[in-house]
């Protein structure tokens, strides 16, 4: 009995796991070659790249980072900064092109100045919720935003992933890069053909383009979200069957509204 029920478990957490996947990526116009670059770059030897491979690229951006250290980051009303956090903390503004933060509807999210839309994860970490602040703090500035959404990120989603990205207007990121922070770019890339992402990817790591931080592909994101949540949700599954827990026992995140609900109509 036991078995079956972990096997109905895992295949509904499948089906649903991908199709949430397949959500995100589609409504945010995933990137599928992401390069983070830490130092100066070359902007026309990345347009003159990208317009000369156009058989492998649809479309490219460079993103500005602004790395924020941890110590300077306090969110809701915990007294404690982010110092001890491993997560690296990026500030940046809705893309323009592709890449788009959504918010927990997947539509794509827009801040006004003095807003802020927080990473899923720091939602869960903290208890946070619509109408907490965020405050940035230095020697001699501080700067505190209100919460207004929590952001789905194609690329930063999985816990496993220590880069977050924090969502604000332009005029509030541009404070905050006079104030304190580090630039970090993200060279993105839409793939002309799916089929052919591997040997784009190979291109791109043999060229003498800026790659001085790790690079990810969609396809990677998609294998790390199905580990952390086939191991996650199938472990709590077993625990929930064996203990004969009722389903609203089962603590699940707004992160994850489509397990919750899987789990609640098979009850």
């Amino acid at each position: 009995m036991l078995a079956a029920l972990l096997i109905s478990c895992a295949a509904g957490i499948i089906v649903e796991l991908f199709g949430s996947m397949d959500t995100l990526l589609t409504k945010s116009h995933a990137a599928d070659f992401a390069q983070l670059h830490s130092g100066e770059i070359d902007q026309a030897a990345l347009d003159d790249f990208t317009s000369a491979h156009k058989n492998l690229i649809s479309a490219g951006q460079t993103v500005e980072l602004l790395n924020i250290n941890g110590a300077n980051i306090f969110l809701g009303n915990n007294e404690m900064s982010e110092s001890d956090s491993a997560m690296e903390n990026a500030f940046v503004t809705q893309n323009e092109h592709f890449d788009f933060l959504l918010d927990t509807n997947n539509d794509i999210l827009q801040v006004k100045d003095g807003e802020v839309a927080v990473p899923l994860y720091h939602m869960q970490q903290y208890g946070l919720q619509i109408g907490d602040t965020v405050r940035v703090v230095s020697d001699d500035f501080e700067m505190e935003l209100t919460i207004v959404s929590f952001l789905r990120d194609s690329l930063n989603n999985p816990s496993l992933i220590n880069s977050k990205r924090f969502l604000v207007s332009a005029n509030v990121w541009s404070i905050l890069k006079r104030n304190l922070g580090e630039i970090v770019y993200l060279i993105e890339f839409k793939a002309a053909d799916l089929s052919r992402l591997t040997e784009f990817e190979n291109l791109y790591q043999n060229s003498d383009l800026p790659q001085k931080k790790p690079a990810m592909t969609n396809t990677l994101v998609k294998l790390i979200n199905a580990m952390l949540y086939l191991i996650k949700y199938v472990a709590a599954a077993a625990a929930a069957a064996k203990r004969r827990c009722s389903a609203a026992s089962f603590r699940f995140s707004d992160q994850d509204w489509f397990l919750r609900r899987w789990w609640c109509s098979a009850a």
